[in-house]
This record gives structure tokens, sequence and C-alpha cells, in this order.
């Protein structure tokens, strides 16, 4: 008999009497699931923030059962900014996590980070900078002076100010900084006068979009161009060859979830894997599709750039900007401490 055949028809033979064969026919996979379950290969995902649709390819590939089909079983875990997920990676708590160059290259380079980069999954900056639209902050504009809403302390958009400014011949020392976090609240503290502008993303935009706020944008891209989020992996995955097949499986994954996200025809389906992970992200379904459609915006790649690689052309000058500013040492690492896209080559 063929036991694959066997297992997918769920009949599990346990005994007999007088001669006659016994059978307990489990409905479904139960018995083959708990089979594979006992055979996954578990480990941690650590988002940049709440489950956005721009980390949505990691919960499709986790409900679509992706990551089962490579042998992994993914715990999600949400945090509160760039900075926490690389410091989870880092310290090997997590072994799969997102962020962007900004933050993750000065912390291989400055603090010999045990972090890579092996794949992206957008190509242009999340995050821009959003003032008044009477009293804009100009891409050429000195930020010396100013109050900016940040994000988080010490994460993505943190280190995205300091270019920003240093980009422009400022000193980001000048600058005086308030967390307004992740969501439109953030627009308050606009309309009280205690930030000249604040860091945005689509998600932001969208919502002050729909609401008639009028704002104007500036995204980072525009002054400091550097990779944008990405998948990052901590080093200890790349030891030996069943690790490294592990990254390899994961990437395989995460490629199916982000096609799924990329086609039209699932966005229904990805809000509704969304509204499992963050309902207030979801609730608004109009609104959704809007993030969705943005995110495949921002997944665009550059000509001659495969996908889910990661562009090499971006992290030779996003790398060169980081020098040139002092974000981090001039040669510190060589661009093959900061990322490869050996692995990603062989989904």
């Amino acid at each position: 008999m063929d036991r694959r055949n066997f297992l997918r028809q769920g009949t599990v033979f346990f005994g007999s009497n007088a001669g006659a064969t016994v059978a307990l026919s489990l409905g479904g996979n139960c018995f083959i699931a708990s089979a594979q379950a006992a055979t996954l290969r578990k480990e941690t995902w650590v988002s940049p923030s709440n489950i956005t649709p721009l980390q949505c390819y990691v919960a499709v590939a986790k409900e679509k059962g992706f990551f089962e089909a490579e042998g992994l079983d993914i715990t999600i875990h949400a945090t509160s900014g760039t900075a926490s997920a690389v410091i989870q990676a880092a310290a090997g708590s997590a072994k799969f996590s997102q962020g962007a160059a900004i933050t993750t290259v000065p912390a291989i380079a400055n603090r010999n980070a045990e972090i890579i980069t092996v794949g992206q999954v957008i190509y242009r900056s999340v995050f821009e900078l959003a003032s008044p639209a009477d009293k804009p902050l100009r891409a050429g504009a000195d930020l010396s002076g100013k109050t900016i809403g940040l994000m988080s302390v010490g994460g993505s958009t943190d280190y995205l100010l300091n270019a920003m400014a240093a980009a422009r011949g400022g000193n980001p020392k000048d600058i005086k900084r308030v967390v307004t976090g992740l969501s439109s609240g953030a627009y308050a503290f606009l309309q009280r006068g205690q930030v000249d502008g604040f860091f945005s993303y689509y998600p932001m935009r969208i919502a002050f979009e729909a609401q008639g706020i009028p704002l104007h944008y500036v995204n980072t891209d525009e002054v400091a161009p550097v990779p944008p989020d990405s998948i990052v992996v901590s080093r200890t995955v790349l030891t030996n060859e069943a690790d490294r097949a592990a990254v390899v499986s994961y990437l395989r994954a995460c490629s199916k979830g982000m096609r799924f996200l990329l086609d039209a025809q699932n966005y229904d389906a990805a809000t509704a894997i969304l509204a499992k992970y963050n309902p207030v992200e979801a609730q608004d379904r109009a609104l959704a599709r809007k993030k969705f459609e943005a995110v495949a915006s921002l997944a665009r790649r550059p000509e001659g750039v495969k996908f889910m690689h990661c562009d090499d052309n971006a992290w030779r000058k996003g790398v060169e900007l980081m020098e040139k500013i002092g974000l981090i040492k001039p040669n510190a690492k060589p661009l093959s401490d900061y990322y490869t896209n050996e692995l990603v080559q062989k989904i």
C-alpha cells in the first residue's frame, strides 16, 4: 500500500476481530496534520509594527499553509517598532524579522549586530514626512530648529530623520523629536502646534485623505534614498546547511504570500486574513483595498531586479549615503555583511 495515499485517505487501521479488519475514518486530515505538526520546525517572525497590509505576506503564508508546506511552523509576533524587531533578531530570540536598511545597516556596522537582509518585498520607502499644506516642509527644507514627530525612538523614522537632515547639510541634533506613533492620531500633535511635521506611512496617508485632511508629503526617498523594509534574519540561521535550507523555505513561502497579495483578485481574502491579526486595520474594506493597492505600488521592482531579490544598486548607494552623512564609518563592513541574494536565488 502507498503510505502517502493511505494517509491522505484519512483511514487508520487499528486492529481486527475474527479476521475482520476494523478501521477508523478520520474525517479531514487530522491524522496527517498531527503527524506533520510533530515534524514542523518552529520559528518566530517579529514584525516592526502591528500587522499592516505590508506585513500581511507573512500572515498569508501562515494562514494559506505556505509555511507548513515548507516544513515550518511560524509564530507571528508584532512589536512596537523596528528597533525592537531588530534587537530580537540580533539576539537570536526570533530568527525572522523585517526592517529597513536605515536601521539594520548601522546596527551591523556600529554594533556588530548578528543580522543580515536576505530578500526584499518592496522597493520604495513607506515613510513620508507630513506637514501642513499651508506650511509645508519641502524636500530641500532645512529642518534645524523644527520639531518632528517620530513613530518610535531608535527605529527607522528616527534614523531617517538624521539622514534627511544630514543629506541637506543640517545637524540632526538641532531637531527636536516627539513620538507621535503609527496612527492617524499623529495629526492631533500638528493641530495642537506640538510639531512642525511628523512621519506618516501609507495607511496613515490613506486615512487622512479619506477624511479630507490636507497635508504636504515628502517621501524619504526624495532626500535620503535607502533600501526600504526588507526580510531580515538572524545570522544564527546561516551557520549550517539545515538552517540555510530553512531560510530558503521561509523565503519560498513568503514569495507565495507576496504573490498572493499582489493579485488584486485576492484583496478581499487578504483583508479577511489581516482582520485576524489587526481587526482595526481591516474593518473598513474599501480603505483596506486602497492599502493593498499602495503595497502593490511600493513593490514595483526597478528594471533588472528579480522578484524578492535585494536591489544591488540601491543597497550600494544607500550604504554610500549612510557613510557620507556619518551614520556609519566608511568601509566599516563589506556589502555582503549587510545583505545577500544568495539564498533567495534558490527559491
